[in-house]
């Protein structure tokens, strides 16, 4: 009797982790593809915003940017130089990116920055962390939770499939 009740548990464990991995497969297929940043939301800061987004660049320079998520492992965003106000430099940055799923708290996507040589850039934290609020054949919506004037704020961004 002890035989059987240790072979349904790992029957159950062996079939809870396959339903997991399965899930994070088919919201990975979601994403992979190229997106294009349509717009950026925050949440807790008023007045106009004035900071970088992910160590790279001013906010306003990822607006119409283009993400890449090639597989469950490889990507690149890229926008163009822009004169004006913001005065955008033109980028074009690889990242490995992975997805995290947990029943108690929503599905995550992580990205850490890479140079051209395919080494972190950041190699002393985490990279930077996204829960993802909507996946879905043409929309994906991605939130960050940031620091702003010393103040807890959010960005949304909102991107669409091109």
């Amino acid at each position: 009797m002890k035989k059987l009740s240790v072979l349904f548990t790992l029957i159950i464990i062996l079939l809870t982790s396959c339903s997991v991995n399965r899930s994070l497969n088919l919201a990975a297929d979601k994403i992979e593809g190229t997106w294009q940043l349509q717009k950026i939301v925050s949440e807790g800061v008023t007045g106009n915003i004035n900071t970088q987004l992910f160590n790279e660049a001013d906010f306003q320079c990822f607006i119409g940017s283009t993400w890449k998520f090639s597989d469950q492992s490889a990507g690149n965003y890229s926008f163009a130089a822009t004169s004006g106000s913001h005065n955008c430099v033109g980028v074009n940055r690889n990242f490995s990116w992975k997805m995290y799923t947990s029943t108690e708290l929503p599905m995550l996507l992580q990205f850490k920055r890479q140079g051209a040589d395919g080494k972190a850039i950041d190699p002393n934290s985490g990279g930077f962390i996204f829960t993802i609020i909507q996946s879905e054949k043409n929309n994906l919506q991605l939130k960050s939770d940031v620091t702003v004037e010393g103040k807890p704020a959010a960005f949304i961004y909102n991107f669409i499939r091109i």
